[in-house]
């Protein structure tokens, strides 16, 4: 499936080195297609890495709340760098990196709670 993913993603910038000469506009659509098609892909793997992290939750406590939040932080970094990769190639660096923050600052939230909760772990052992 990688050659695949591969394949696609050369074409798109193939296609889209043919039509910058031709319109510079169609080089950001071809490469948004691109990224979508390679998007929804991942999208079908992810489905199957989730059937898999079910299966492990049995050995995990409380793992429903840790998952939650492994999701989310993954969620959040694959939509940051997506939309920030889309930024870059329209020529908006600026805009590209307050997204790469704000990704970063989200992801740091979202996983707060299980830092907390390893201090607290910590805590009990050092009595």
């Amino acid at each position: 499936m990688i050659v695949k993913i591969g394949i696609i993603g050369i074409l798109a910038v193939v296609f889209g080195i043919f039509f910058k000469n031709v319109k510079q506009e169609y080089t950001l659509y071809i490469g948004i297609a691109g990224a979508l098609l390679i998007a929804i892909i991942a999208i079908s793997y992810l489905i199957r890495v989730l059937n898999g992290v079910e299966a492990l939750q049995a050995y995990i406590e409380k793992s429903g709340q840790y998952l939650k939040m492994l999701l989310k932080m993954v969620g959040i970094t694959y939509i940051c760098e997506f939309t920030s990769s889309i930024c870059k190639d329209a020529g908006y660096q600026a805009m590209a990196g307050q997204i790469d923050v704000f990704g970063k600052i989200c992801v740091i939230m979202v996983g707060f709670p299980i830092v907390q909760a390893l201090f607290e772990l910590l805590g009990k052992f050092s009595l």
